[in-house]
């Protein structure tokens, strides 16, 4: 029998969240963000960086989701990643991974305002709609080696095509 979800149950789904995290650790929806500097910094341990007052750096999420010293398999989606008990948790060298490499929303006083609306959001309308309907690519195979990445602001990106049937 199929057991009704509630708007209050979706956010109990660990599965789901990892799944969602992944999403966006894979294509981070801001993927650049400014820095202004109010005074002079070194930034790095091995190879250092002096920033100074009234510098701006640009911060690309996307490299900081996939650097392989942080990631294990970086461009592969796995949202077990995300599980504290998974080897897939820790860094490459089982080290725990450094909390500003993850920042799909921003971090500090930069964070986007509109975070917990959208995860909210996510939560909601991903578990209404693999409650509803049953998901395949239209184009069997063509993605089997490669996960799938279709950029909404770029108009020469190919669609990726998806039958949808009810459940």
């Amino acid at each position: 029998m199929k057991q009704a979800v509630s708007v209050d149950s979706c956010f109990d789904f660990e599965y789901l969240n990892m799944c969602i995290m992944e999403g966006l650790r894979f294509q981070p929806p801001g993927g650049i963000s400014p820095v202004y500097f109010d005074q002079d910094v070194t930034l790095g341990n091995k190879h250092k960086i002096t920033v100074k007052k009234g510098d701006n750096l640009r911060v690309f999420h996307w490299g900081l989701h996939k650097n392989p010293a942080e990631w294990q398999r970086p461009h592969e989606f796995l949202p077990e990643r995300f599980d504290s008990t998974s080897p897939l948790y820790l860094t490459p060298s089982g080290k725990k991974r450094n909390t500003m490499s993850y920042v799909p929303w921003s971090a500090g006083k930069r964070v986007c305002f509109g975070k917990t609306f959208a995860e909210s959001n996510l939560k909601i309308m991903l578990t209404y709609i693999t409650q509803t309907f049953n998901f395949e690519f239209a184009e069997k195979g063509k993605y089997d080696e490669k996960f799938p990445i279709a950029v909404m602001s770029q108009s020469k990106t190919p669609p990726i095509m998806i039958n949808l049937t009810l459940k």
